[in-house]
């Protein structure tokens, strides 16, 4: 609870709606988990982001979603460039809801 007491308390100083705090409190602490349970679980690890590998193991046309997004599934994953472009995401999601509290 205090983990969580301190995001409310730094969302609350940002000048976020009272509102709207738990809502973007749930938003940080699930991206913040999730990406914790993935390296945990080694769904990073070297070698286990080679998409290739596992879409190869399902007749074509299985996955249309994946077979369409390939070419961009298949390049190489820079997870901390990715964490930081995620968080940069969620603090200007925050940082608009600051702004439309402030604004008349």
């Amino acid at each position: 609870m205090r983990a969580v007491d301190i995001v409310y308390t730094a969302l609350i100083e940002a000048g976020v709606p009272e509102r709207e705090v738990p809502r973007l409190e749930r938003l940080v602490s699930t991206f913040v988990i999730g990406f914790a349970a993935s390296e945990a679980s080694d769904r990073f690890a070297p070698g286990t982001l080679d998409p290739r590998s596992r879409r190869g193991r399902l007749p074509e046309g299985e996955l249309p979603g994946h077979n369409r997004l390939g070419q961009w599934l298949d390049l190489p994953v820079d997870l901390t460039a990715e964490f930081e472009a995620d968080l940069n995401d969620i603090r200007r999601l925050i940082e608009a809801a600051a702004r439309r509290a402030s604004s008349p």
